[in-house]
């Protein structure tokens, strides 16, 4: 396992939260660009739960983050995949075909 940090902007989430049972997207937020993307990251890697509209309530991982601004980090096995994804062909153009022109508009 590995330990990471994490950023400024998030940390600083996981604080805010830290003071409340539940809180608002609203009351985490610190006004920058980010913030959507930041508290949808922290959603997804198991930092808040979201238990409502616009509701977010931290998990364990997210208490023992917000001491130190630290987490735990473990890589996950790649999954297998089973059909590999393999180009779509393009048609092939005719041997000694002249290439297609637009038809002139406007002229008889």
């Amino acid at each position: 396992m590995a330990q990471f940090s994490l950023s400024i902007g998030r940390w600083r989430m996981v604080r805010i939260a830290l003071r409340k049972k539940r809180t608002r997207f609203e009351d985490l937020r610190s006004m920058a660009r980010r913030d959507q993307s930041d508290v949808d990251w922290l959603v997804a890697n198991g930092f808040f739960n979201k238990v409502g509209d616009g509701l977010y309530e931290l998990t364990d991982k997210g208490r023992d983050a917000a001491d130190q601004g630290f987490y735990e980090w473990q890589p996950s096995r790649p999954a297998a995949s089973a059909a590999v994804s393999t180009p779509v062909p393009t048609p092939a153009a005719q041997p000694g075909a002249a290439p297609k022109t637009p038809k002139n508009r406007g002229k008889k």
